[in-house]
Formats: C-alpha cells, sequence, structure tokens
C-alpha cells in the first residue's frame, strides 16, 4: 500500500510531510517485480482482502509483454471481483483501492510512475479524460509489477520495450477487456468506426484503443 509523499532532508533528519498528501497508513505493501514478488507483504493494517488480492497478482513471467499484460489484467479485474465483461467505472477509486493514498503530479514534458518510499505518484501532463484513464492503467502496471527501489522512477513512454508494452496492454485490457468487446461485437461489425466510437464511450478509453484491442485479440 502506497502511503503519502515525504520529502527527506537529510539521513539524520526528521521527515517533513507534505502539506494534504498524508496518509494515516503507516505500513507499505512491497512492490512486484517483472517475474518475482520483492519484498514481502506486511499485514499490518492491510484488509485481508486486499492481502488476498496484491498475493494473487503474481503472474508468471512470459517473453511475449502483450500476454504478460493481458493475463495480469486478467487477474487483477478477477481479484477486484469485475465480471468478464463489466468496464471499470472509476479508475481512481479502483487505484486508492489497491494503493491506499497516490498522487497525481502535473508536469509538462515527461510522464512517469514513481514510488518512493511506499508513496506512488503519477507524472503526466494534461491529458483527455479517457488518455489520463489509459496511463492510470498503465502506471497501476508499473506500481504493482515493475521492481522498485528506495527512489525509483518508471517512465511511461511509447518505447516498445518489454515492460512499456506490457504496461499498454495492461490498461487495455483491465479498461476494455476483449470478453466484453467480443459480446458487444456479436453480430455487428467490428470495424465500424463509429461503433468503435460508441464502446470508447462506453469504457471511456479512445477509439484507438478499441481497434487495437479487436485487432490483437482477433475480434474482427
Amino acid at each position: 500500500m502506497c502511503r503519502s509523499w515525504l520529502s527527506r532532508t537529510g539521513p539524520n533528519r526528521q521527515s517533513t510531510p507534505s502539506p494534504s498528501i498524508v496518509s494515516k497508513r503507516d505500513k507499505t505493501l512491497s512492490p512486484w517485480s517483472h517475474d518475482r514478488p520483492t519484498g514481502r507483504l506486511d499485514a499490518a493494517g492491510v484488509s485481508r482482502k486486499l492481502l488476498s488480492i496484491r498475493r494473487h497478482l503474481h503472474t508468471p513471467y512470459d517473453p511475449r509483454p502483450y500476454r504478460a499484460g493481458y493475463r495480469r489484467a486478467e487477474v487483477l479485474r478477477q481479484q477486484l471481483g469485475f465480471e468478464p465483461d463489466s468496464p471499470v467505472a472509476d479508475i481512481t477509486d479502483l487505484a486508492k483501492r489497491l494503493l491506499g493514498d497516490w498522487m497525481p503530479v502535473v508536469q509538462s514534458g515527461v510522464e512517469g510512475a514513481v514510488q518512493r518510499d511506499g508513496t506512488c505518484a503519477l507524472v503526466a501532463g494534461e491529458r483527455s479524460a479517457p488518455a489520463q484513464r489509459f496511463l492510470l492503467g498503465r502506471a497501476l502496471h508499473h506500481w504493482q509489477f515493475v521492481t522498485q527501489g528506495p527512489s525509483a522512477v518508471r517512465l511511461l513512454t511509447r518505447a516498445n520495450d518489454w515492460q512499456q508494452s506490457a504496461s499498454r496492454a495492461f490498461a487495455a485490457e483491465l479498461l476494455a477487456p476483449a470478453a466484453a468487446l467480443a459480446a458487444r461485437l456479436e453480430g455487428r461489425s467490428a470495424w465500424d468506426p463509429q461503433i468503435h466510437e460508441e464502446l470508447a464511450r462506453e469504457f471511456q478509453v479512445s477509439p484507438m484503443v478499441i481497434a487495437h484491442q479487436i485487432e490483437n485479440h482477433g475480434l474482427g
């Protein structure tokens, strides 16, 4: 569980809480690497349900990043009790359920998921609402599955490396699951732009995300 970001003034000085972001939670939950959990889970102050979710989030490493991203999203949705064809209405609330406190940081020119001393922060510029949801979905992947150090930043970029590709697949499947799209496309043209717009509005993503999900899962 992420707690509020504390600014350090030195190795032997008392940390000063940043205003308005101090959490009442004292315990953190160790983050996960892409192929093994790091650290250990601390049960103090964490609900049994959340502990169960965190323990089941670990999935075997897959050399195909898109497959790993899809599977991780499927497991997370199952653990959180989402039906296979149901949208995620509020991803901000979902993030709070998983992380406790987290903070957005508005910054132009760079986008990244930050974890420092148990604090999660999403650094990003101004975006449309669907784009913000997708970026937060990608950040959730990094916070949950990418190995984090005591002061670690994981950029969110368009690169095609393993972690970036997995994060995009994770966000797409989390927000617009293939099973849901398949059910809604039954008997309809999968490549009709108007249908893409309709599905994008329902799942609160961009039409491009819908098109990529249709293509990548062979729904057309």
